[in-house]
């Protein structure tokens, strides 16, 4: 019994290790996001810059 007991503990204690960790990485999630969204607002700006080029030299192809 207590060795079961014991055991069940540390399965517990080993579940909240993990959701500590899960929090922790769902900070860096947000941290990253937040740092990110510069990063990929510049990432947008030059595909959009990319396929106006691109549609350009398809009207001039066609021209």
């Amino acid at each position: 019994m207590t060795e079961a007991s014991s055991s069940k503990q540390e399965a517990l204690g080993l579940k909240q290790e993990t959701l500590g960790l899960k929090q922790e990485a769902l900070g860096l999630k947000q941290e990253t996001s937040g740092s990110d969204s510069g990063a990929s607002q510049m990432f947008k700006k030059r595909l959009r810059l990319k396929s106006q080029s691109h549609s350009e030299t398809l009207l001039k192809q066609t021209v």
